[in-house]
Order: C-alpha cells, then structure tokens, then sequence
C-alpha cells in the first residue's frame, strides 16, 4: 500500500537584488565601514563573513550602521525589512 504524499507550501523569502540602491556602503579613510539603509529606521541587520559566519548583528539605528574592525575581505549584510531582507556584498580591499 502506497503512503499518501504529503505537499507543503512554503512562502519564498523574498530577498532584493545586492544591486538594489535601497542599501549602499561605503569605507571612509580611516577604514570604517558605514551601512545606510534608505528610509531605514531600526531594523535587524547580520554581517556573514565569506564562510558564512556571522560577524555581526544587531538593529540599524535610524537606518544606519558603523562597522570599525573588519579585516580585509568580502562579507554580505542582511537587513530585514518589512517587504523581505535586502543582501548586499561588501568588499573591503
């Protein structure tokens, strides 16, 4: 006797392309890295480094945040947002 097959729907997470203008970074002379959620306010952030590991996590403030010791490498941001998380790449040479 056959076993009755079991299907399940899962919502996809919707995750914004890493182009996406919504998230941009910057590094400033002194080596610190700056995150700038546009129209962010306090919402949950993870920096992974290349492995997968994360480096960091927290809540941005006021759509922003400062990341000071990072080594030189490539890493990605996670921000969750109301419409789905936004994933960008980081590389810090």
């Amino acid at each position: 006797m056959e076993k009755p097959s079991t299907t399940f729907h899962v919502e996809p997470q919707k995750v914004y392309d890493k182009q996406s203008n919504m998230l941009t970074w910057y590094v400033t002379e002194s080596g610190i890295v700056n995150v700038w959620l546009q129209h962010g306010a306090s919402e949950s952030y993870k920096l992974t480094d290349i492995n997968g590991r994360i480096i960091n996590q927290g809540d941005l403030k006021d759509g922003r945040v400062m990341f000071t010791e990072l080594e030189r490498s490539i890493y990605t941001i996670h921000v969750n947002t109301a419409k789905g998380t936004i994933r960008k790449e980081i590389d810090i040479q």
